[in-house]
């Protein structure tokens, strides 16, 4: 927290006066990275043709999202320092995390209603594709081989590819 404080130009009183504890900072800082992905996939959905290239568009959104320089950070805490938070953040956040589920999903019963996921069940589908954007944050390196929105680009391919294999992807 001392560091935080001098980071940021705060007194460490003026720090913990907002957040009593740290848990209090972790789930603010876990938050702000749920906001800005409600955000970004909100303003990505707004112009989507079709359920296909809304999956496309919330899996390149998120992905961006985890390596974008500026965001990133914020995604990392929120996928690996979940258990650190105190029961009722965790729960909280939890709920988050399902009502962002939810979208997928929802894109992706629609696809299998219209018989695209042949025959893949779309709660399996939703949790494996936001694994594989969430498995981002532990192999993603800025600077890397290929350019960040690159990375994005290929894993969204990868994604919409996975669960329509007959797509037009």
């Amino acid at each position: 927290m001392v560091d935080i404080a001098r980071a940021t130009g705060i007194s460490k009183a003026g720090l913990y006066y907002h957040f009593p504890k740290k848990q209090d900072l972790l789930a603010a800082i876990i938050n702000l990275a749920h906001d800005i992905l409600e955000r970004d996939v909100q303003k990505a959905l707004v112009d989507s043709r079709d359920d296909e290239d809304a999956l496309r568009r919330i899996i390149h959104t998120h992905a961006r999202l985890i390596t974008r320089e500026d965001d990133a950070a914020y995604a990392v805490l929120a996928v690996q320092e979940m258990r650190s938070l105190l029961p009722e953040d965790r729960a909280q956040i939890a709920g988050r995390k399902r009502a962002y589920l939810a979208i997928i999903r929802e894109r992706l019963e629609s696809l299998a209603a219209a018989g695209r996921l042949d025959g893949i069940d779309p709660t399996v589908a939703t949790h494996t594709l936001s694994g594989m954007v969430l498995w981002l944050s532990n192999w993603y390196r800025p600077n890397g081989r290929l350019p960040d929105e690159e990375v994005a680009g290929q894993i969204a391919r990868l994604a919409v590819n996975a669960v329509l294999p007959n797509g037009s992807s």
